[in-house]
């Protein structure tokens, strides 16, 4: 059992010596380890009370970077184990939290726009979200490299976005750029993922485009080359690419990869 003050952090000793307050620090990483603990176990409705209780907490001791590390847990909480309309009370505290935090122009600022505009594409909010992974994406620019897998993982959920939107050849821009990304660095389920997603798309615009198979069969190649890896993330991504390689006629490895994605005893 974790208790309040596992992982909030004490006063500085000298300012309570001198009877000044101090705002207690959350541990996230104390956070972080109890909510693997929870997640791990399928306690999901206990991880998103400790969430709650922890961002009570911040609130409380007045810990505005403690705040904004729990909003951003709780975003990703809601859209995969709650109610993703939970997360719109958040996204006008954001921006005054990142400010106040000093992260404006941060990598941690760019990260926590991603997680917010992703966390809008789950309730709909599509230009908004687009807006995000724009100011993202400019962030991201001034702090790492172009070609950082980070930036690919924007691209492809920017992607989705306007996808959603129906912007198709914006769409397509961005699965090609965080396709570049990823086709030069060591495999990652990642790049798998793209490809189907590229598949998806090009099958929408025309079902008779080449395209479709090409990248489905590079994919699926990818996949059962790297079977031997059969970690979280790796079944994560067989559970992601099983429906839409089943839309695309794939059915038998669709269902194939279901079972790896389901699989609870890899770690």
């Amino acid at each position: 059992m974790i208790n309040r003050e596992d992982y909030l952090e004490p006063n500085c000793p000298i300012c309570r010596q001198h009877g000044t307050k101090v705002p207690a620090q959350m541990d996230m990483q104390v956070v972080y380890d109890h909510l693997d603990s929870l997640y791990g176990s399928g306690q999901f409705q206990s991880a998103g009370d400790f969430l709650m209780d922890c961002l009570s907490a911040t609130e409380e001791t007045g810990d505005v970077t403690g705040q904004l590390l729990v909003i951003n847990e709780l975003l990703g909480y809601n859209r995969q184990y709650g109610n993703p309309t939970d997360n719109i009370k958040y996204f006008d505290l954001i921006p005054d939290l990142i400010y106040r935090s000093g992260f404006s122009s941060s990598l941690d600022a760019g990260i926590t726009l991603v997680n917010m505009a992703t966390a809008r594409l789950a309730i709909k909010d599509t230009d908004n979200a687009i807006a995000n992974f724009a100011e993202a994406s400019r962030i991201y620019a001034d702090n790492i490299p172009t070609d950082d897998s980070r930036f690919a993982a924007l691209y492809n959920n920017m992607a989705g976005a306007y996808l959603q939107a129906g912007r198709l050849d914006m769409s397509e821009t961005c699965y090609l750029r965080a396709l570049r990304i990823l086709e030069k660095g060591n495999f990652r389920p990642d790049l798998a993922v793209t490809y189907v997603n590229l598949a998806s798309l090009y099958n929408q615009v025309n079902m008779e485009d080449e395209r479709v198979h090409t990248m489905a069969e590079k994919a699926i190649a990818l996949l059962e080359q790297h079977k031997n890896l059969e970690d979280s993330y790796f079944c994560y991504s067989c559970r992601k690419v099983a429906d839409p390689l089943a839309h695309l006629g794939y059915f038998k490895v669709a269902q194939e990869y279901r079972n790896l994605g389901l699989d609870d005893t890899l770690t």
